[in-house]
């Protein structure tokens, strides 16, 4: 049963891990995009920082601490 779980704890690690590889990719997609430009937003106009700014900002912090 142990080797079962150790296995089964491999899997999940290796899963947790693409996803959160994505999650930084796609964080620092958008972060490509969504840059300052004069307190504004170059992608969407809103307000520097933008809500998608700052949550990609989030994301790849959390993706990689």
């Amino acid at each position: 049963m142990t080797s079962h779980n150790s296995y089964r704890s491999e899997v999940v690690r290796d899963s947790l891990r693409v996803f959160l590889d994505d999650l930084a990719a796609r964080a620092a997609v958008v972060l490509s995009e969504h840059i300052d430009a004069g307190n504004h937003c170059a992608a969407c106009g809103l307000t520097w920082p933008c809500s998608r700014a700052a949550l990609a900002d989030h994301n790849l912090e959390m993706a990689h601490p």
